[in-house]
C-alpha cells in the first residue's frame, strides 16, 4: 500500500520537490497525501487505506521529532498492539502505521525483526539532514534513492527520483546486466545512473553525498529436527492467508490456474462465508492459463474474472507502465498482471498472489539441476546459476556490442554481490538462497510495480514468517521431484483442498507468449521502433544485432527480441539517448 518520496536538500524549500514527486506515485496512493517539513528536507506519502481510512494519514512525527512514512502493511500489529497496551501506551485508532510508530520509539533499531509483513519505512531526522530506509525480509516494498552533493533524493519509484533530481543518463553496467538477466539493478544500481536500490532486509542510511547499508537480520536455517509434516504447512499456510487478508476493504486473488496461487485462493475460500473474488488473465490466443483457473474458481465456487489482452492492449500497458516506473518492463507477464490488476481494481484493494512457493519449495526443477550445491557460494556456482537463465549469453554481447569491455567486471561484481547477498540467508549448500536473495525479490517488484500502477496492493503469504521457517527447514531430499512432480511437500500440503487430478498435473509457468507477441505485426513494428533509438544505437552494432535477432525469428525463441523491445522502449518514452 502507498508511495513515498523524500529529499534531503541544502539553501531552498525541499516540500513543493516533494509533492510534484507524489504526483507521479499517485496511483499508490490515491486515497490521500502529506508532506512534512524538517529542517531543511521534507518527506511525503500518498495513501492507499485498506484499514481504518479516517484514522491512518502520513506522514507521522515521532515523540523525538524524527518523520515516518511508511509503506507496505503489517500482519502481525495485532499481537504488537497488545504488547505495547501491556507498557502502558494508549492507542488513538485501529492503523498499523500508529502501532509501528510507536514500536519504533519504544525498541528503535530493534523493532524490525519484531514485524511481519512487508514495508518500506522512510525516517527523516529532525534535522532534516540524515534519511534512513528499511525494507522488509525479501523487498516486497520498494525504495529507490539517490546521493549526491546538493541533493539527495528517495521515493517508491524512479521515476519520483528523477523528479526530484532532474534528467540523468542510464548506466552502462546495469544496462548490460539487464540484458542478461532481465534485472533492472546491478549491485543494486539502478539502469539509471546514480539511482540505486535500497537492498531488502537492511537499514540504509542517506545523508548528503553518502550512503551506508547495515543488515537487520539474517535468514538462519531452523533447527527442525521433526519429521517432514505437509499437514503442519496447511495449517501454517491458512494461517498466513488469514493474516494477510484482514481488511476494511475487499481482497481478491490472481489466480493463474498453477499450484500455488491455486492453494492460496483454496485457503481463503475455507476462511470466508462469501464466494470470494479471483481474477485471470492471458494473452489473447492462449487458452491454457485460463482454462486451469476456471477450473479451479469452478471447484471453490468463486466469484471469477477472466481476460484475454489482445496484442494492442499488451503493448500500450508496456508503455504506460514503462512511463509510470520510469524503468524498462522485465517480464512480458509484468503486463499481463498490470491489466488484469486493472480489472481488480474496479472490485478490491487488494490481491493475494503465490510468488515465492517456487524458490522455498523447488519448483524451478530444471535450473536447480544445473547448480553444484557443493560450490554454491562460490565464482562457478554463479556463474552456472547465471548460464541457466541467461537472456543475451556472454558470447551474444560480445559479439553485438560496439564495447563489450565492461562485460568482465560487470560479470565479476554480479558473482560477488549474489555471493554476499546469498550469505544472509545462512543456507550452505542450499541452491535455494541463490533464488531467495536474487531471483525473487525480482519477482516481487514485478508484482509490486504492476499491481501499484493499478492502484491495488499485491501480497505474498508464502513470505509468511512461519511459511518461511518450514520451507527453509526442509532438507535438499525433501525438495525432490517425485513421480516427476516437482514441489512435493506443498502439493501434498493441498490434499483436501484441491482435486487430486489438479494436484498431479506438472508445472506450468504463467507467462506471455513471446511467439504471440512477435509473430505479430504489431509487435515487428515495436521491435523495429525500438532499434531505432538512440540507446540502442549507442550500445549495439546494429548489424551484428539483427543477426541474432533474426536467429530468435528463426528459432522462435525471442528473449533477446523482448529485451530489445523492452530497452527501446523505455528510451522512447522516458527520453533516454545517453549511456555512461
Amino acid at each position: 500500500m502507498c508511495g513515498s518520496a523524500a529529499l534531503l536538500q541544502t539553501g531552498i524549500n525541499a516540500e513543493p520537490a516533494v509533492r510534484a514527486a507524489l504526483k507521479l506515485l499517485d496511483s499508490r496512493g490515491p486515497d490521500g497525501s502529506g508532506v512534512l517539513r524538517n529542517g531543511q528536507g521534507a518527506v511525503g506519502h500518498c495513501r492507499l487505506a485498506l484499514r481504518d481510512f479516517a484514522g491512518g494519514a502520513q506522514p507521522l512525527t515521532l515523540p523525538d521529532g524524527t518523520t515516518l512514512a511508511f509503506v507496505g502493511e503489517l500482519y502481525n500489529d495485532h499481537k504488537l498492539r497488545q504488547l505495547l497496551q501491556l507498557s502502558g501506551w494508549s492507542p488513538q485508532n485501529s492503523s498499523d502505521t500508529e502501532v509501528l510508530a510507536e514500536a519504533i520509539t519504544r525498541w528503535g533499531d530493534e523493532a524490525w525483526q519484531k514485524l511481519d509483513g512487508m514495508f518500506s519505512i522512510m525516517l527523516l531526522s529532525p534535522d532534516g539532514k540524515t534519511l534512513k530506509i528499511v525494507r522488509d525480509a525479501f523487498g516486497i516494498k520498494p525504495a529507490y534513492y539517490s546521493i549526491g552533493d546538493n541533493l539527495t533524493a528517495a521515493a517508491s519509484e524512479p521515476a519520483a527520483v528523477l523528479e526530484m533530481t532532474g534528467f540523468r543518463p542510464a548506466a552502462t553496467r546495469p544496462v548490460l546486466h539487464f540484458l542478461m538477466t532481465s534485472q533492472i539493478a546491478w549491485c543494486s544500481e539502478t539502469v539509471w545512473q546514480g539511482i540505486s536500490s535500497a537492498s531488502p532486509r537492511h537499514v540504509t542510511t542517506l545523508c548528503q553525498n553518502e550512503a551506508a547499508s547495515l543488515h537487520w537480520s539474517k535468514r538462519t536455517k531452523p533447527a527442525d529436527t521433526q519429521p517432514v509434516s505437509p499437514s503442519k504447512l496447511t495449517y501454517l499456510l491458512g494461517e498466513a492467508v488469514y493474516r494477510q487478508t484482514q481488511a476494511d476493504f475487499p481482497i481478491g486473488v490472481l489466480l493463474s490456474g498453477g499450484l500455488d496461487s491455486s492453494i492460496l485462493a483454496a485457503h481463503y475460500a475455507r476462511q470466508v462465508s462469501q464466494p470470494i473474488r479471483t481474477y485471470a488473465v492471458a494473452l489473447e490466443g492462449e487458452h491454457t492459463d485460463l482454462q486451469s483457473a476456471r477450473e479451479i474458481a469452478t471447484h471453490l465456487g468463486t466469484a471469477h474474472h477472466e481476460m484475454s489482452v489482445s496484442i494492442e492492449s499488451f503493448f500500450s500497458g508496456m508503455r504506460d507502465l514503462t512511463i509510470k516506473r520510469g524503468l524498462p518492463v522485465s517480464l512480458p507477464n509484468e503486463v499481463l498482471i498490470f491489466r488484469i490488476a486493472q480489472r481488480a481494481h474496479q472490485d478490491v484493494k487488494a490481491v493475494l498472489s503465490g510468488e515465492g512457493a517456487d524458490e522455498l519449495f523447488g519448483g524451478y526443477r530444471r535450473l536447480l539441476a544445473r547448480l553444484n550445491q557443493n560450490a554454491l557460494l562460490s565464482a562457478n556456482a554463479i556463474g552456472d546459476y547465471r548460464a541457466a537463465s541467461a537472456w543475451f549469453t556472454n558470447t551474444d554481447l560480445v559479439h553485438c556490442l560496439k564495447d563489450a569491455s565492461a562485460l568482465t567486471e560487470t560479470t565479476q561484481r554480479d558473482a560477488d554481490f549474489v555471493m554476499q547477498s546469498s550469505a544472509l540467508f545462512s543456507l550452505p549448500g542450499d541452491p535455494r538462497a541463490l533464488l531467495l536473495s536474487d531471483h525473487f525479490p525480482h519477482l516481487l517488484a514485478r508484482l509490486d510495480g504492476a499491481t501499484m500502477a493499478a492502484s491495488i496492493e499485491g501480497r505474498v503469504p508464502f513470505t509468511d514468517p512461519d511459511v518461511v521457517d518450514f520451507a527453509l527447514a526442509l532438507e535438499p531430499p525433501d525438495l525432490l521431484p517425485q513421480f516427476g512432480l516437482e514441489k512435493t511437500v506443498l502439493r501434498k500440503s493441498a490434499l483436501g483442498l484441491l482435486p487430486d487430478s489438479f494436484l498431479h498435473r506438472p508445472k506450468h509457468a504463467f507467462s506471455a507468449s513471446l511467439p504471440l507477441l512477435f509473430s505479430n505485426s504489431m509487435g515487428q513494428e515495436k521491435l523495429k521502433q525500438a532499434l531505432a533509438q538512440p540507446l540502442i544505437a549507442k550500445l549495439f552494432d546494429l548489424e551484428k544485432l539483427e543477426q541474432l535477432l533474426n536467429d530468435d525469428f528463426r528459432n522462435q525463441v525471442f528473449h533477446r527480441t523482448w529485451l530489445i523491445c523492452s530497452l527501446g522502449m523505455w528510451s522512447l518514452y522516458c527520453r533516454v539517448n545517453e549511456v555512461c
